[in-house]
């Protein structure tokens, strides 16, 4: 792909573009789980005057400072959930008031309300700093909660979930179980067998006698002296409120206890342990009996109608509901999920409602036990929570994001949007490729989809509207895994995978018609595993298991000919990417993790972060995010706006294993288990873009050309025109936000400066070579220079300097001189232009 100014970049199949996010009014989540409402650009008066008197302004000398980029502390970055909706993560516990008013909890911080017996689910106003797993919940009243979980274990809201409090515990340890004991007290249940109570509605606690040495996973009372636990080798009964415990006669000593509960009777009971054992009572749990029936294994939750009629939920080896009427002596299955890993919550409402929650967010319920289920999440695709393996966006916004097959119907997922990301529906029609690897698009129409689908390659001419099927030229009876895809031109792209241990390189010159081979020179029976070309003639391979080490290999001619280039790399390349001919990165988890660069073309590297990371994309030539693929949970991601030089880790709260990661509307989106998308963006967004059709026009007919989409008006050095965006948080009360532009031209003062008003609803007035997107109450911010590359960037207190408030949104925007001589209206004529402008809602 020839390079351009600033290069448009492209590997694995995601377009690496920032894009404008075109969504109007969302909730957004910004780490570490504050929500705030996100509204449009106010529309500004009508009038032709280009400003108002306090408007007027005039750019500042000189200044010598160069482009900085922030130092120490941990920056957040907007995240948004794509799919499902309102979120994705685990669900751990259900309770409900009565039968409308419920919350639900989970990991990271998860909680959830509703108000019609669990139809709808919302997440409160916001939480700061709940951010632990919690494993349990109960609701005192309306806007009474207790949660308990990580440490520090445990918290009260008094406001519905909006703020919280921690509250002192005796213990340090996990807590999972929280119960009413009649009422009496309240009490919690955790790791090592602890024991607490509460005698004042949960404001303190005490310690009380110890139910270990295992862990109590759950626990249940008759009144407020006989209670029951289970858990981790835990099956034991209290006669005295906790005071002290002792195990339940007959109950085998190693075995891990999921569930028990008890009829209102409190005479029935039922104790189910693991691979499907259960025990039974009859006189309130003075004596139980081992039932010879079988059941289910690994129960989770259990609901039960009567002595002989219960529901069990499956947790850990897949979600499943299952009944039984004959007390276990035959089970039906009520509810399965494919591919989710199982259900955690279960609750019964007085009015008969059934509500399930899964480790991936569902809360599924039923008003016919069990008969039928709703899933009150918003998921696209409700029947099978698939893997997301890949997404690409074409520049307008139009995306998909394809996955691993369906188990219920051994067929490819495919989800596409027709919004920049913000909501996603089943694809129809879609690639024909099983595990999607990549995708890609060059432009509105041409795109390419790759996976495991033996010797073929999908391809649309026409956006999405169609897609066909081509087989690759690969030997006889070979079984073909692709993997990786550049569209390095308009008619050049390449295609790379993998065969019985041989690597593969593809190509087409005649935008897909055709593909030859491309790999004389790599290595037969290396692993290869990523390909990039910043050029349609240069381009880079990463080949694993080279004399036991990594290798680059270079081709100068298109795939014609590749040869080894520098010595062994000092780690195993997972993800490959060039930001132009000389500059690289990849992402290696083995044998040193971490993110390695060049800016020699690859003949020489340096560690630049770590931390273990598998993906990494930017979305223009400084802003990258890269995050770790093969964990359990992605917690620490690691993103940089300064081309890769330096890395800040932040959180990104997804409870599963990435494995897609692009750039596109907004910021990066990351794709993972549970058919989850989740948009990591920035602190505000963009608007007053001067791109052809997107609002007013550009004053000499400079509107930019699109590679750097979300950008102001062309300049006299680049045609993407200059493009501001930000990072950091912004919160008045803990103000990191640094205004960032780049494609300004290089070596000139920059003036960044705020508004109340975004000008003619957001489309912008002319003014000099660009569009003047920001008005009313302007606040001159600060003067910077721009580098070599024209960029620049804010160093003080944006919250500070503009008087910013909660809840208030502000408008940004950087007015650059144009000194190129090459200035589009003209030289001599305006000698100056803006960027787009940018909004930020600032939070506490």
């Amino acid at each position: 792909m020839a390079p351009e100014n600033p290069p448009r970049l492209v590997d694995h199949g995601q377009a690496r573009r920032n894009l404008q996010d075109p969504c109007h009014t969302r909730w957004e989540e910004t780490l570490f789980w504050v929500q705030t409402p996100r509204s449009p650009p106010s529309p500004g008066s009508p009038s032709t005057t280009l400003t108002t008197p306090e408007d007027t302004f005039m750019l500042l000398s000189l200044v010598s400072t160069l482009f900085c980029i922030p130092g120490g502390g941990s920056i957040e970055l907007p995240m948004v959930w794509c799919t499902p909706r309102p979120q994705g993560r685990r669900i751990l516990a259900l309770d409900f008031l009565d039968d409308l008013n419920g919350v639900a909890v989970g990991n990271l911080g998860t909680l959830l309300v509703t108000s019609d017996g669990g139809s709808n689910w919302s997440e409160p106003g916001g939480y700061a700093g709940l951010d632990q797993n919690l494993h349990d919940v109960l609701m005192l009243d309306h806007d009474s909660i207790l949660v308990v979980g990580e440490s520090p274990g445990l918290f009260r809201s008094d406001d519905a979930g909006k703020t919280w409090t921690a509250l002192a515990n005796p213990s340090d340890d996990t807590l999972f179980s929280l119960e009413w004991a009649a009422t009496s007290f309240l009490s919690a249940a955790g790791e090592g067998g602890q024991f607490l109570r509460s005698f004042d509605g949960g404001w303190t606690w005490s310690a009380a006698g110890s139910a270990g040495p295992g862990s109590v996973l759950e626990h249940t009372w008759l009144d407020s002296s006989t209670g029951f636990a289970a858990g981790t080798f835990v099956a034991k009964r209290t006669n005295d409120g906790g005071l002290t415990w002792t195990a339940i006669a007959g109950m085998p000593a190693q075995t891990f206890y999921t569930v028990v509960g008890f009829l209102d009777d409190g005479l029935h009971g039922v104790l189910t342990a693991d691979l499907g054992k259960k025990f039974q009572t009859s006189d309130g749990g003075l004596t139980w009996t081992l039932d010879p029936s079988t059941g289910p294994d690994y129960p989770g939750e259990l609901v039960q109608l009567s002595p002989s009629d219960r529901l069990l939920a499956l947790d850990g080896e897949g979600a499943q509901v299952w009944r039984t009427t004959d007390n276990g002596m035959s089970w039906t299955e009520l509810l399965q999920l494919p591919h989710t890993l199982g259900f955690a919550a279960f609750e019964h409402l007085p009015g008969g409602r059934m509500i399930v929650g899964s480790t991936y967010g569902d809360l599924f319920y039923s008003d016919d036990l069990g008969a039928t289920w709703t899933n009150a999440i918003d998921n696209p695709d409700q029947g099978s929570a698939v893997p997301i393996s890949a997404i690409s966006f074409t520049p307008q916004g139009h995306g998909y994001a394809g996955s691993s097959p369906s188990v219920a119907s051994n067929t490819p997922i495919w989800l596409e949007t027709n919004d920049g990301g913000e909501s996603w529906t089943l694809a129809s029609p879609s690639p024909e490729v099983n595990k999607a690897n990549a995708i890609d698009f060059r432009g509105e129409a041409w795109g390419l989809a790759v996976g495991t689908h033996p010797s073929r390659i999908a391809q649309t001419h026409d956006g999405g509207a169609t897609w066909i099927s081509q087989t690759l030229p690969v030997p006889s009876g070979a079984s073909l895994q692709m993997r990786s895809l550049v569209l390095a031109s308009d008619d050049v792209a390449f295609a790379s995978g993998w065969s019985t241990s041989v690597s593969h390189v593809f190509r087409t010159q005649d935008r897909g018609a055709t593909w030859q081979t491309a790999d004389a020179g790599l290595p037969a029976s290396a692993f290869l595993t990523d390909i990039a070309f910043p050029t349609m003639a240069r381009g880079y391979a990463t080949v694993a298991g080279v004399a036991g080490s990594a290798q680059l290999y270079l081709t100068l001619d298109a795939g014609d000919s590749w040869n080894p280039f520098g010595g062994p790399l000092p780690s195993f390349p997972y993800d490959l990417v060039f930001l132009d001919e000389l500059t690289g990165l990849f992402a290696s988890w083995n044998p040193t993790p971490g993110i390695w660069r060049t800016d020699d073309g690859g003949a020489s590297w340096q560690q630049v972060h770590d931390q273990e990371m598998n993906l990494i994309t930017f979305s223009d030539s400084l802003r990258g995010l890269a995050v770790p693929r093969w964990s359990n949970s992605v917690v620490e991601a690691a993103f940089t706006m300064d081309g890769g030089l330096s890395w800040e880790t932040v959180p990104v709260p997804m409870d599963a294993t990435a494995k897609a990661l692009a750039a596109g509307p907004g910021g990066f989106y990351l794709g993972g288990g549970g058919t989850k998308i989740v948009r990591v963006g920035e602190p505000g967004l963009g608007f007053c873009f001067g791109s052809p059709g997107s609002g007013t026009a550009c004053p000499c007919a400079n509107d930019n050309d699109g590679s750097v989409p979300g950008s102001g008006c062309a300049n006299g050095t680049f045609p993407s025109g200059a493009r501001l965006a930000g990072i950091g948080n912004a919160r008045v009360s803990d103000d990191s936000l640094v205004l960032a532009a780049s494609g300004m031209t290089p070596g000139s003062t920059g003036l960044y400066f705020q508004g109340n008003t975004a000008l003619m609803g957001g489309d912008g007035l002319t003014f000099g070579d660009g569009l003047r997107c920001v008005g009313t109450a302007v606040v001159r911010l600060q003067v910077r220079l721009s580098d070599a590359s024209g960029a620049s960037s804010t160093t003080l207190s944006i919250a500070a300097k503009g008087s910013a408030a909660a809840g208030q949104t502000r408008r940004y925007q950087c007015w650059y001189r144009d000194n190129s001589g090459n200035q589009p209206c003209g030289a001599g004529v305006n000698n100056f232009n803006l960027s787009n402008g940018y909004e930020v809602t600032w939070l506490p």
